[in-house]
């Protein structure tokens, strides 16, 4: 048997064998004959430890609106007397890499929350002990507090450091890089999944975090910023700015299928945390990763027309090598303890991705239902 290496070898020797082929074949063509390697790799995306709770609707809101200005610089930095000694000097290393990185605005809701921190203990309550939960750290924005176990690690503290840096808040309403709520009690929440998604990617890139929470959602983000940009994706999160993100992503599809994408993730973040699963779960869970897949296929390959359109992108095959890159990476399964869910196959995913290239609707999820699958 061949190990991923192997494959992952013969994937692009296919690749190069087709470059000869390329210009005197359609774009449709193209993806015709790449099918048959492309699965080879793209069954090896599992993503393992999923867990699923009671089933749900995922719900959209109505509301999105902008974070208010950033005002302060990394100069102006006062941190509270109240923190704890090794928290002020992680907060300072912190600060150390983010400026090595990025813009010191990128660190205006950083200093402005510093003035009023708090710090505590992380302890393990009810949540903990009968569902599993396990956080070694957490951040509040409403109470602009930081609760940390107390044997924690270094990137626990630096995701949650994150978290307060992209956090601000007003009017009763929470920004927290991607993720928009009202703190009243049954208040609006959205792009929490997406958030904690991101957080985590960002720990992993700048603080080379080797934690495995959140991995449906950090593989989710990173797919992301690649339809946004990296830059342009960066920015957004640390000025809180998720209405900004979804005005991005709807330069490629629908804004309502943005907020459907958006509520979807975060159903998914809720709801995979438990091995009781029944067959109304499975159907609400898979449905649900589906929709995540074809809106990602959807946003990058209408992207990409848009600039073949502008000259960005000089011709089809320049499309197409991104396009199956971008199809490679895609998970078509996952694994929730010993269940596996497949989510969607090589040929609906090159489907999908060529009819939104060319302009044709196609909706997987819908087109499964009216043939009749069990989804």
């Amino acid at each position: 048997m061949m190990d991923e290496e192997d494959k992952k070898a013969l994937v692009k020797a296919g690749l190069m064998e087709l470059d000869s082929k390329i210009e005197s074949m359609s774009f449709r063509d193209i993806f015709t004959v790449l099918k048959p390697v492309e699965i080879v790799y793209a069954s090896l995306k599992k993503l393992e430890g999923y867990i699923v709770n009671k089933a749900h609707t995922p719900k959209s809101i109505s509301k999105v609106v902008l974070p208010p200005a950033l005002k302060e610089s990394v100069d102006d930095l006062e941190i509270n007397e109240n923190v704890d000694k090794n928290v002020k000097e992680s907060m300072m290393e912190f600060i150390k890499v983010m400026k090595e990185n990025y813009p010191e605005e990128y660190l205006a809701n950083f200093v402005e929350n510093a003035k009023t921190l708090n710090t505590g203990v992380q302890k393990r309550g009810l949540l903990y002990r009968f569902l599993g939960e396990n956080l070694a750290g957490s951040y509040n924005s409403k109470r602009n507090i930081l609760l940390l176990e107390e044997e924690y690690g270094d990137t626990t503290i630096t995701h949650e450091l994150l978290h307060m840096a992209s956090s601000t808040k007003k009017n009763g309403i929470g920004y927290s890089g991607f993720h928009q709520y009202e703190y009243k009690p049954g208040g609006v929440s959205i792009g929490s999944a997406i958030n904690e998604g991101y957080t985590e990617f960002l720990n992993k890139r700048l603080f080379s975090s080797t934690d495995n929470s959140y991995e449906y959602q950090v593989f989710s983000s990173m797919i992301i910023e690649k339809i946004v940009g990296k830059e342009k994706m960066e920015k957004l999160y640390f000025s809180s700015n998720l209405k900004g993100l979804i005005d991005e992503l709807a330069k490629y599809t629908d804004e309502e299928d943005v907020m459907t994408f958006l509520a979807d993730q975060d159903f998914l973040l809720q709801y995979l945390k438990t091995d009781r699963i029944d067959y109304i779960k499975q159907n609400h869970i898979k449905e649900a990763l589906k929709r995540v897949n074809e809106f990602e296929l959807k946003a990058f390959s209408k992207k990409l027309k848009a600039q073949l359109d502008t000259g960005e992108r000089s011709s089809h095959k320049e499309c197409f090598d991104s396009m199956s890159a971008f199809i490679q990476m895609l998970p078509v399964e996952i694994k929730v303890y010993d269940s596996r869910f497949e989510i969607i196959s090589i040929e609906d995913m090159t489907k999908c991705a060529v009819n939104a290239f060319v302009g044709k609707t196609d909706d997987l999820v819908n087109d499964d239902k009216q043939k009749g699958h069990k989804l």
